[in-house]
């Protein structure tokens, strides 16, 4: 477990942020073998279960090895697994009924699970105690000369890309939200505020408006994907970073055009909105509006 505790009796509050961890056998995916989904895998019939199942008992009994309690967390899936979750489930169902139909003879009982079900087990279990770390987990390492500090500055243009594309998305998508709302909220001379009959959303078709949300729903799911741990840290391959670079521009570019087309019909109209940054009510000029890009 982790332990962020001091010495100190000013940092006792810190305590409480003490974390129970662990560490996975070799990777958060299935036992070799036991993924359905996996090519070339091959399914579980009446013929070979006895078989299979001996074999998923073997690698436990082997993993057992480094455990402290009787409890055992054995992984299910991969990366991009479950899109056939009934073919891995229906298999795993039979391994699952092998096994625990000889528990008694075993001693071996197994059950889909969730994380929170083993360490409450692990917490429940009798006269079993766990080392403590305290300190810092960086620099991280995963072997003996691959460390990860570089993430923070790694692929310095992608993260720049990144940061712009989001930023001409939010631009675009303020200006869709004026540009498609039919009235807005002005004031009275005694405060009261009103709908003012100005509709900004005829400025374009309704055809045009559908498309144009398309493209910022796009552009969202394209920010969204660079955002993955391997993407915006830097760590990716160089084929898969000019991927990235290429979408990222297509965003960039689609939004400066989209947010042009907006502003172009903001500047037709006789009146035009202004965000009050006091009152935060839109008022109206019928005065050219600057309009500051950034």
């Amino acid at each position: 477990s982790f332990s962020s505790s001091s010495s100190n009796h000013k940092e006792q509050s810190l305590r409480d942020r003490d974390i129970f961890t662990h560490v996975l056998h070799a990777h958060y995916t299935s036992i070799k073998g036991f993924d359905w989904e996996e090519e070339g895998a091959i399914s579980i019939t009446d013929m070979n279960v006895k078989r299979y199942a001996e074999e998923y008992i073997r690698e436990a009994v082997t993993r057992a090895v480094a455990y402290r309690s009787n409890h055992i967390l054995i992984p299910f899936g991969d990366d991009f697994r479950f899109k056939n979750a009934r073919k891995q489930f229906i298999n795993m169902d039979k391994i699952i009924q092998e096994i625990n139909s000889s528990s008694k003879q075993t001693n071996i009982h197994i059950r889909y699970s969730i994380p929170s079900d083993y360490f409450n087990a692990i917490r429940e279990s009798a006269n079993v105690s766990f080392p403590v770390f305290s300190g810092d987990f960086f620099p991280y390492a995963d072997n003996g000369d691959s460390y990860w500090t570089g993430f923070y500055s790694s692929r310095p243009l992608l993260k720049r890309l990144i940061r712009e594309s989001f930023s001409t998305l939010r631009a675009a998508e303020i200006l869709f939200a004026f540009g498609r709302t039919e009235k807005y909220i002005s004031t009275t001379t005694n405060n009261v505020m009103v709908p003012r009959n100005v509709s900004y959303g005829s400025m374009l078709s309704k055809h045009e408006w559908r498309s144009m949300y398309r493209t910022i729903e796009s552009a969202r799911k394209e920010n969204a994907l660079v955002l993955h741990h391997d993407a915006i840290s830097g760590t990716s391959r160089k084929q898969v970073l000019d991927d990235y670079t290429e979408r990222l521009h297509a965003v960039r570019e689609n939004m400066l055009k989209l947010s042009a087309r907006i502003a172009s019909g903001f500047l037709k109209k006789k009146e035009r909105p202004l965000l009050n940054p006091y009152s935060g009510l839109i008022r109206f000029a019928s005065k050219p509006v600057p309009v500051v890009y950034y």
